[in-house]
C-alpha cells in the first residue's frame, strides 16, 4: 500500500494551482469557487480545522410548488451514492436550493487524487442537474404561447 506524504490543504490547492494554471487558493472564509461552465460554479470550503474539504455545488432551485416527480428523483440519486459517486444531496434551508456535496478527507489526498476528485465531483454534478430537471406540469386549459415563450407561474 502506497503511503501518502501529509500535505496542508492550502498545499494541495496551491500544488494544484500551479499544475491546472488555475486560482484555488481560499479566502478569508475558508473557501474558493471553481466556475467550469454556464450555471456550475463548485465551490471548495476547508472543514474540520483544514482536516477536510467539502465540495459543494448548488444544484436546482426546489419552489414551494416542486413537483413530485423532482423530489423523488432527488431521494432516487441519493440512495446508497451510487448515482452521486458518493456525494450527498441535500436541501439548503436558507436559499431553498438543492445542493451536491461531498466531504474529502486532507489525509487521504494527494494533488493527484484532490484533481480526480474534483473533476469526479464536475461530471456528477452535471449529471445530477440533467437529473433532477424537471419539465413543470401545465395543464391542458393553459394556452402555450404561439411565440414559443416560457410559460410562468407565480
Amino acid at each position: 500500500m502506497m503511503s501518502l506524504e501529509r500535505m496542508s490543504l492550502e498545499g494541495l490547492l496551491s500544488s494544484l494551482s500551479a499544475q491546472s494554471g488555475l486560482n484555488l487558493s481560499l479566502d478569508a472564509n475558508g473557501s474558493c469557487a471553481l466556475e467550469y461552465g454556464p450555471g456550475f460554479e463548485l465551490t471548495l470550503t476547508s472543514i474540520d480545522a483544514g482536516n477536510g474539504l467539502l465540495l459543494h455545488q448548488p444544484q436546482q432551485f426546489l419552489s414551494p410548488t416542486a413537483p413530485e416527480a423532482q423530489l423523488r428523483r432527488c431521494m432516487e440519486l441519493n440512495l446508497y451514492g451510487t448515482e452521486t459517486a458518493g456525494a450527498i444531496l441535500g436541501l439548503d434551508p436558507q436559499s431553498n436550493w438543492i445542493v451536491l456535496a461531498q466531504r474529502l478527507t486532507v489525509d487521504m489526498l494527494d494533488v493527484k487524487r484532490l484533481e480526480e476528485a474534483i473533476l469526479r465531483f464536475m461530471a456528477v454534478a452535471r449529471r445530477v442537474a440533467q437529473d433532477l430537471h424537471v419539465e413543470p406540469e401545465i395543464s391542458d386549459a393553459t394556452p402555450l404561447p404561439a411565440d414559443g415563450a416560457t410559460v410562468i407561474r407565480a
